[in-house]
């Protein structure tokens, strides 16, 4: 048993010793702070690992839920129609306006449809949409149109009947329609109509704006190209 350090009386030995005993005593709840300190943060580790996995499970789950509601024979047709219209003029053989710009469905194009598709004693069945017409007019598209304003009727350049070109077994098609421009005349606004110029049954149109004008005169040619995609 140690009675002093050398040096050191019989008290401050004791004193010595005692302040050592503390620090040790410190150092053990240091270590026992820490050690709570590992087994909380090792707690929240696996919360945080137990909600990942939930998260992912349930987000699977959703995707899922969406794949089957766009499945096949849930009773829902559902498909897509795309029209586009190249516009080409041409003076002494050469290209000199190009505009390509795809066109919306009028009300009574989608009337149309649904008549062609399902309705066999409706007002629009059998009948093509296969007439392009053409006008000046800077009027934006709306969709209650049963003809587009301000039709051009001469120069030319009156509604008339497209030629048919069918990609078979891949939902496309096309129709091409060249114009022999007679005056001078411009255009911005086409149309796509299923019947001919006596008749308001405007299916689709498009307005390509100022931007796109074509300017043409005597002797320019108009070539108007609508590709049909379905899917």
């Amino acid at each position: 048993m140690i009675e002093h350090f050398e040096g050191f009386s019989r008290i401050e030995t004791r004193q010595l010793l005692n302040q050592e005993c503390d620090k040790v005593r410190v150092g053990e709840g240091d270590m026992e702070k820490k050690t709570q300190l590992n087994k909380k943060a090792a707690i929240v580790v696996a919360l945080i690992g137990i909600l990942a996995v939930s998260w992912a499970i349930a987000s699977t789950y959703q995707v899922i839920t969406s794949q089957f509601v766009l499945q096949p024979g849930n009773g829902k047709l559902q498909y897509n129609v795309e029209i586009h219209l190249l516009a080409k003029q041409y003076r002494d053989g050469k290209l000199i306006s190009e505009s390509n710009h795809q066109m919306s469905l009028t009300n009574a194009g989608k009337d149309w449809i649904a008549d062609n598709l399902f309705n066999k004693n409706g007002a629009n069945n059998g009948k093509n949409a296969m007439y392009i017409a053409s006008s000046p007019s800077t009027a934006a598209f709306d969709a209650i149109w049963v003809a587009i304003p301000a039709e051009i009727t001469s120069n030319g350049l009156s509604r008339a009947l497209a030629a048919w070109t069918d990609t078979a077994g891949f939902g496309t098609g096309s129709l091409y329609k060249s114009f022999s421009v007679t005056g001078t005349q411009s255009t911005q606004l086409y149309g796509l109509y299923y019947d001919t110029a006596s008749s308001n049954t405007l299916v689709a149109a498009e307005q390509q704006t100022s931007s796109a004008v074509k300017n043409m005169v005597n002797g320019d040619t108009l070539a108007i190209t609508i590709t049909i995609t379905i899917s």
